[in-house]
């Protein structure tokens, strides 16, 4: 097999197929109901590193400078992390 009959096969390999389908199709609700769920499920917030609950954000103005603090009511200041995943405040 030479170079060109290689590269011929890859492409026509990797081409998509004649019964393609749109994604968007195949679900029950429509486009604008899904983007709606998906826009309002998974939002990142700031969480605890410890027990993922949501961390209370408190701006200090020092010399100028703005600092960002998080305070989770269970442990404190902490170094907070980007999370869909968040436990409601009444989780042990």
């Amino acid at each position: 097999m030479t170079y060109n009959e290689r590269i011929k096969a890859t492409v026509e390999f990797q081409a998509p197929s004649q019964e393609y389908r749109d994604p968007a199709s195949s679900f029950d609700k429509p486009c604008t109901e899904l983007v709606e769920v998906i826009s309002t499920s998974l939002i990142g917030r700031n969480v605890c590193p410890f027990c993922k609950r949501e961390t209370d954000v408190f701006l200090v103005s020092c010399d100028g400078h703005v600092l960002e603090t998080n305070r989770c009511r269970a442990h404190g200041d902490v170094p907070p992390m980007r999370s869909h995943i968040v436990n409601p405040e009444n989780a042990p």
